[in-house]
């Protein structure tokens, strides 16, 4: 047996063991998948999920507030009037985004990309097992965080209403 020989039998082992690993993280994947699909709140129970953590702030929960309005610094007192209203303890912890609106693009969703993910990371370092997201910004920017936030942690949308201009609970990131 010469030396290439040897060479290309142990390729072959390779890649044998290799599609074999291969097929079983596929295999993996799949029960994984298959076992979240089963374990998925039926939209029938929303209606019961929503009322759950509209009233329920466990202990170590984290406030992420994002203000992306020009002339707006901060919507404390407003996130403050909401969980006073709502009868719910405000969480010890909280991480803000404060920007001056989203004016030059692609720049400024960048930054605010850039922005949110250190949130994330910050609200990781705290370890906080729950996130309420109080947003006032444009809904376009809402939609990047959420999509930034998803498969994460809980966390749980509060919108300021047009017209009470209050913060007003709106569910959670679904899965």
């Amino acid at each position: 047996m010469n030396g290439l020989s040897v060479l290309s039998i142990g390729a072959d082992i390779c890649g044998v063991l290799a599609t074999a690993f291969s097929g079983y993280v596929a295999w993996v994947t799949w029960r994984r998948r298959r076992a979240a699909a089963r374990s998925a709140v039926p939209i029938g129970a929303y209606k019961e999920s929503f009322e759950y953590y509209k009233k329920t702030a466990p202990p170590n929960a984290c406030v992420l507030s994002v203000v992306l309005l020009p002339n707006v610094t901060s919507v404390d007192d407003d996130i403050r009037n909401f969980y006073d209203s709502n009868g719910l303890s405000k969480p010890g912890q909280q991480v803000k985004i404060v920007m001056a609106g989203i004016n030059k693009l692609p720049d400024d969703l960048e930054t605010f990309l850039n922005e949110v993910r250190r949130a994330r990371a910050e609200v990781d370092a705290l370890g906080a097992s729950e996130v309420d997201l109080f947003f006032a910004g444009p809904v376009a920017a809402a939609l990047l965080a959420g999509a930034a936030l998803d498969h994460w942690k809980l966390v749980k949308l509060h919108h300021k209403h047009h017209q009470s201009q209050a913060y007003e609970y709106w569910g959670t990131l679904q899965k």
